[in-house]
């Protein structure tokens, strides 16, 4: 049985969203699915003309998705980084072989 809410209550949800919460952490306060969220911010941005954005708004959702992008290159950058591998004078390749279907980290001797 589907849930019926009122247009309020979807108005608000996804005016948090474009405010920067991420849809994740909004849907989980609001009780709702992710999917259900999702699908209204979509109906949501087919709807609201572009000039009715405003600069506030639009700063806020770019600094956010900046945020997150900077995270995720500095993520990416620490993981290439030679100490980051290293675990007590052994080398631990990501790259593990699958014995009986379960994965199986390697360690090998530092032989390089």
């Amino acid at each position: 049985m589907h849930k019926r809410f009122s247009e309020e209550f979807k108005k608000s949800a996804v005016i948090r969203v474009q405010n920067g919460e991420s849809q994740l952490s909004v849907a989980s306060s609001l009780g709702i699915s992710y999917k259900t969220l999702n699908r209204w911010v979509i109906q949501a941005k087919g709807q609201m003309p572009p000039e009715n954005v405003s600069l506030s708004e639009e700063n806020a959702r770019l600094r956010k998705v900046l945020k997150e992008r900077e995270a995720e290159i500095a993520f990416l950058k620490k993981s290439l980084e030679p100490d980051s591998l290293s675990r007590g004078g052994q080398q631990y390749f990501p790259i593990t072989p699958f014995l009986n279907g379960v994965a199986k980290p390697t360690l090998a001797m530092n032989s390089f």
